[in-house]
């Protein structure tokens, strides 16, 4: 969807440009020109290969942050979150902001998810919070003011199988909306003491 948009955006401002009719001016002036829209003042390109699903849970995985985070980060509600987690389709606003965000995180994973997030909600003095910079949008900032993180290398991983990817599908909205987030009570059983049995011993006479 986005790159559709890119290249209506480039065509009509080739148009308005009034470019040459050469072969090679009109081709270069378009690339420039979409080279420009598919950087925005982020300073990050949108990488749209991971589907939408996937892309929410590795941006949880990776920043540590709760479903209430993640929301608040997009501003939405946490069901419209669960939602995403499971594959419902994004508006093209929210669904670029998806991908610019997880880029960012990816190049700022120091392999740690507690981390990564203390790093993401810590403010340096007299400036924002890197998660409130791309809450707002400012992704290359947020590189710039943390560094590139270490991370691990992600192995390159086998297709799964089609049971496997059910067996890992997230679970449904419904599902982790009604979740219960108290604790979980182990009960306290006693032990009961052992008892020492006598054992008589029957004498045994010899037939004389």
């Amino acid at each position: 969807m986005i790159s559709r948009s890119i290249k209506v955006i480039c065509i009509a401002g080739a148009l308005s440009m009034g470019i040459a009719t050469t072969h090679s001016a009109p081709a270069s002036s378009c690339d420039a020109l979409c080279e420009l829209v598919s950087q925005t003042n982020s300073g990050l390109t949108a990488d749209q290969q991971t589907p939408v699903g996937p892309a929410i849970m590795e941006l949880r995985r990776l920043s540590g942050m709760t479903w209430e985070q993640l929301a608040s980060l997009f501003e939405v509600t946490r069901r419209t979150v669960h939602f995403w987690a499971s594959g419902k389709a994004l508006n093209s606003y929210n669904e670029e902001k998806l991908y610019r965000i997880l880029s960012a995180v990816r190049q700022i994973d120091r392999g740690a998810a507690q981390e990564n997030r203390d790093l993401l909600f810590t403010a340096p003095q007299g400036e924002m919070a890197p998660i409130d910079l791309l809450r707002t949008g400012q992704y290359a900032d947020v590189v710039r003011l943390l560094g590139a993180g270490s991370g691990l290398e992600r192995p390159t991983l086998a297709p799964l199988s089609e049971s496997a990817r059910r067996m890992r599908m997230p679970s449904s909205p419904e599902t982790l909306v009604g979740a219960l987030q108290g604790r979980i009570d182990t009960g306290t059983g006693r032990v009961r003491p052992v008892r020492a049995v006598r054992v008589k011993k029957q004498k045994q006479f010899d037939d004389a």
